[in-house]
């Protein structure tokens, strides 16, 4: 019975290196993501169950579909894929490309996001992807919204009144030439 219960158990849970795996990172990488991410380590393994919970997938989780686990694709990975460029595939991640099917990538850094190889493959071929996957249901860190690189929501600083000096800039004036 212990036999049976351990390989149930198992079952249940990828090793780190699997982890790295399937993200296509390091294992330290894979082990920083997941404390971010606050799945703690089970024994020799993550469980599978709360990394797609966290992913956005809807219940039941198909964590046993088979092909699931295949690595994730970034944009080179996803360009090379499905045929189209590097570059197209970032915008359609930002968003700012006309096809928004890949806004629900997984953001893991600033120059590392994911999605799915049966995202990819559901996109080529003009159908529904196999299991929903859903933004607002995925961790706040994996859909983080792209930084605005201009701050646009500062208030302008007015300029000083003319004629008035401050005590802070006084002290600084060469003092005035006698007549």
């Amino acid at each position: 019975m212990c036999s049976d219960q351990s390989a149930k158990d198992h079952a249940l849970l990828i090793s780190t290196k699997d982890l790295s795996d399937f993200l296509n990172t390091s294992e330290g990488f894979a082990r920083n993501l997941m404390k971010k991410l606050d799945i703690p380590k089970r024994g020799k393994g993550y469980p599978r169950l709360r990394i797609f919970a966290v992913f956005g997938f809807e219940k039941p989780y198909p964590i046993h579909a088979p092909g699931i686990w295949s690595t994730l694709l970034d944009a080179p990975a996803a360009a090379k894929e499905t045929g189209e460029s590097e570059k197209t595939i970032g915008r359609m991640y930002e968003g700012a490309h006309k096809d928004k099917s890949f806004t629900n990538f997984l953001y893991f850094g600033p120059r590392k996001r994911m999605i799915f190889p049966f995202e990819a493959a559901a996109w080529l071929s003009g159908t529904q992807p196999k299991f929903v996957r859903k933004k607002e249901l995925m961790h706040p860190f994996l859909r983080r919204e792209r930084q605005a690189t201009h701050h646009t929501d500062n208030p302008k600083r007015e300029p000083a009144p003319t004629g008035i000096r401050s005590s802070a800039i006084t002290t600084f004036l060469p003092p005035k030439a006698e007549k």
